[in-house]
């Protein structure tokens, strides 16, 4: 073999190598990058809901408190036994009658 067969080998080696640790690295770290990015993409936009309602939340606990304030209120208004009273006061008035 001549020297400039060595040199040319040489080069296609280099070049052979190039193109080995092109295919076999950085494609697939360029695809796993792709994938990560679109997975950070996504969970920011979840984080973003996430935030938006935790800013919200001592609002919505607020609010449901009061709702079960006024639950309450009306629920003492309207006693449940409301009902059987009325029925009692009718079944005496009846007997009186």
């Amino acid at each position: 073999m001549s020297t400039r067969d060595k040199k040319l080998l040489i080069i296609l080696a280099g070049v052979a190598i190039l193109a080995l640790t092109y295919f076999l690295i950085f494609i697939p770290q360029s695809n796993k990058r792709d994938s990560l990015k679109s997975e950070n993409m996504n969970l920011k936009s979840q984080y973003n809901q996430l935030s938006a309602l935790a800013a919200k939340a001592d609002d919505y606990t607020k609010k449901t408190k009061d709702m079960s304030d006024a639950m309450q209120q009306v629920y003492d208004n309207f006693p449940s036994y409301l009902q059987i009273l009325q029925s009692l006061q009718s079944a005496h008035r009846q007997l009186l009658m």
